[in-house]
């Protein structure tokens, strides 16, 4: 994975006198709830760089600094994969190479479950279950999906299929849509669970989620 803090993550391209659009995929804007329109009718000052034009459509949007980050963070990582290749050059078919592209060496790893799991993660899937209903008869079952995917199947997002594994103890109500939806899990959620396991396992070392997708990575295949 690039290092976002690598000083070639660096935004080194300056934004043409073209008509670049906000950050989108296949025609579809990637900021949610945002019309697609040209980024050069945002104010922008001479030779601009494109992260910060990125930026400020993201802050005119109201997204949070975190969502922000991700955006620039993605994007620069497209950019690089395509030999810093300046987005408005590129196309669908840039996009899916830079998505499908093959894992470390060639080789794409398969995630392992421990079958001495699968009763329980079963127990916890038909919990879930219990609780997708309950929050269907209350009209409180949207999650978010991709905006191309949300348009082509307006209803996904309330199907069973597409419910989180571990959803979050509480719902929220989406600005641009109006619904009321349950997302993911926080992050911090698994991290201080890992922090405590480590700490009852007696694991004098420091040790955090990541530590385990690295374990994962370097094991022999």
């Amino acid at each position: 994975m690039t290092d976002p803090a690598d000083p070639r993550m660096r935004a080194e391209v300056t934004v043409s006198q073209a008509a670049i659009r906000e950050p989108s995929v296949h025609g579809h804007s990637l900021i949610r709830g945002a019309p697609e329109r040209p980024v050069s009718t945002l104010p922008q000052a001479p030779g601009q760089r494109l992260l910060d034009r990125v930026r400020e459509a993201l802050r005119l949007h109201h997204y949070s600094r975190r969502t922000e980050k991700a955006y620039v963070h993605w994007i620069r990582r497209y950019i690089l994969f395509h030999g810093k290749r300046h987005p408005a050059e590129m196309g669908a078919d840039e996009v899916t190479r830079f998505l499908v592209r093959q894992g470390k060496g060639d080789k794409d790893r398969v995630t392992l479950l421990p079958a001495a799991v699968v009763p329980e993660l079963s127990r916890h899937l038909e919990w879930v279950e219990r609780q997708y209903r309950r929050d269907l008869e209350k009209g409180a079952v949207w999650v978010e999906l991709p905006l191309a995917l949300s348009r082509k199947y307006p209803n996904a997002g309330r199907e069973w299929a597409w419910q989180w594994v571990f959803p979050a103890t509480r719902t929220y109500v989406c600005r641009e849509s109006g619904q009321r939806r349950r997302h993911h899990l926080h992050e911090s959620v698994l991290q201080r669970e890992v922090k405590e396991a480590v700490r009852r396992a007696g694991i004098p070392k420091p040790a955090s989620c990541h530590s385990l997708r690295h374990s994962l990575c370097n094991a022999p295949p």
